[in-house]
């Protein structure tokens, strides 16, 4: 399913996270990843880049071992330039099936958004994307301590469009792979009027019953357990807290649209979510 997984590096003293996450992804045939590291060229300026590639190399080397040891073939790629051009170019030349990032806890795209630059990291791929959750502060847990089935719970928003098949797809070979619970969901969002009240039809239409019943039917593979929730509200909103309330591990969602800065465009709820989520993201493009 990611056979060669493209990897943006990080500083962060948590981004061991990462690596746990990537790691646990073996059990859907991933068995190649590359470690990919921009370096700005201020930091690669003559006066600095000695330094700082001597400081970068030994993490850089680290964050390899950890997934050699876990049976990975590890690709070290290290440039200068402008992030999201330099990534861009990786991706077009790599046969990479995802992309995975780290995201800081105050913000789920925490240290990428900070940055204006951070934008076009996602605006010009159409690979899945795979954004983890990694606390803001140091953490002194150890790898094993933090690490967990990033699978275990998936909570899984959907519609009734042709494109949720896709979402679906990925979802159910997640299930074949040790997923222990999966949440299918469905926000019927509330409809304002011009008095300003909201107000939000709990009903599913009957196509609506068998629809997501489809979807749930479609899921029970292997161990997993499925359950269907469907509640009112902002469709983000519910989303998120349906997350926390759940103990979901992460949310795998359809992503319109050609990257995040479209989305980010088009206000979409998959953005909304990405952002500020409490748990790690998968975006699927459909």
């Amino acid at each position: 399913m990611f056979e060669n997984i493209l990897i943006v590096g990080g500083m962060n003293p948590n981004f061991d996270i990462v690596l746990k996450s990537v790691c646990s992804l073996k059990k859907l045939g991933a068995h190649k990843c590359t470690l990919f590291h921009c370096i700005s060229r201020d930091e690669a300026n003559e006066t600095m880049a000695s330094s700082i590639l001597e400081l970068y190399g030994e993490e850089f080397k680290v964050q390899a071992k950890i997934l050699i040891e876990e049976g990975y073939e590890v690709k070290l790629q290290v440039t200068t330039g402008n992030l999201p051009e330099e990534l861009a170019k990786e991706v077009s030349n790599g046969d990479y099936s995802l992309v995975v990032a780290g995201a800081s806890e105050r913000s789920l795209l925490g240290s990428f958004l900070e940055r204006e630059a951070a934008y076009g990291i996602m605006g010009g791929i159409s690979l899945p994307l795979l954004i983890v959750r990694v606390p803001s502060y140091p953490s002194r847990k150890t790898l094993d301590e933090t690490g967990c089935n990033l699978y275990g719970h998936i909570l899984c928003p959907v519609d009734y469009s042709g494109s949720t098949g896709t979402v679906i797809g990925s979802v159910g070979r997640m299930a074949e792979s040790g997923s222990d619970r999966i949440t299918l969901m469905h926000v019927i969002e509330n409809t304002h009027h011009k008095d300003g009240k909201g107000t939000a039809d709990m009903e599913v239409t009957s196509y609506g019953r068998e629809s997501l019943q489809r979807m749930a039917d479609d899921l029970k593979r292997g161990n997993a357990a499925v359950d269907v929730l469907v509640t009112a509200g902002s469709p983000a909103e519910e989303i998120m807290r349906a997350a926390d309330k759940t103990g979901a591990t992460l949310i795998v969602m359809g992503s319109r649209g050609k990257g995040l800065v479209r989305e980010l465009h088009l206000g979409s709820v998959s953005h909304d979510v990405a952002r500020h989520s409490s748990v790690s993201v998968m975006l699927i493009p459909v």
